[in-house]
């Protein structure tokens, strides 16, 4: 497949566009990302996640019902040979740690963590920061979206470990992180987002009417926007 046809409009956007992302965590939000990363023309993927796919995570993922019981990884691989066959992805179905982390900050100009995983975030956010490999966190909490290069908030439990809960999810704040991680990623390094969906938009500014030249007439008016 040649780009030539396929981007020919998206160069004139003058995109930051990395040779190799690694993401950790293929749930929801990775998955809508790895997707949004190859169609915008990354060649080289890696996909951790130990996850096998379950009937609940189709609410948030484009996959059909036989994908069930399939590694995360695997599905999101074979979406993206389905729309981007030159992308290359690497799935892996285990935790991006240990030595496999060591593996990724050698070979990748960007890691996203999207698990759930107050540990893994911060050990691979040092982890980044140490060998100097962008870091970027991407996450949701129902209508709370936070898209940052550091590692967010948590919460610990009354044993000091840390908790999940299976809070309420759907499909649009996963849709919405994925603009916001390429934003970041290819436009804007310094570009950080945390806030709830409803904040999402422009103010209604009070309009004004003004007579326009072509309707300058006795009894018309225009709204000029």
């Amino acid at each position: 497949m040649t780009d030539e046809l396929l981007y020919n409009r998206q160069r004139a956007i003058g995109l930051d566009i990395p040779q190799a992302i690694t993401i950790a965590g293929c749930g929801g939000v990775g998955y809508m990302v790895a997707i949004s990363l190859a169609s915008a023309g990354v060649p080289n993927l890696y996909l951790f996640d130990p996850d096998n796919l379950e009937e609940h995570n189709r609410a948030r993922m484009f996959c059909c019902q036989s994908s069930i019981g399939k590694p995360k990884v695997e599905v999101v691989k074979d979406f993206i040979a389905g729309i981007r066959p030159d992308c290359i992805v690497v799935a892996v179905q285990d935790k991006l740690d240990d030595i496999l982390l060591d593996i990724q900050l050698r070979v990748s100009n960007v890691i996203i963590d999207c698990t759930d995983s107050v540990k893994s975030q911060i050990k691979i956010y040092k982890a980044c920061k140490e060998n100097g490999v962008r870091f970027v966190r991407a996450g949701y909490n129902v209508n709370h979206i936070t898209v940052t290069g550091h590692v967010s908030g948590f919460v610990r439990g009354n044993d000091g470990e840390e908790t999940y809960a299976q809070d309420p999810s759907w499909i649009a704040p996963p849709l919405v992180i994925a603009g916001e991680v390429l934003y970041k990623i290819m436009k804007s390094p310094d570009h950080e987002v945390s806030l709830d969906l409803e904040e999402i938009g422009i103010p209604i500014k009070e309009k004004t009417s003004r007579l326009t030249a072509r309707c300058n007439q006795e009894g018309r008016t225009t709204r000029r926007r």
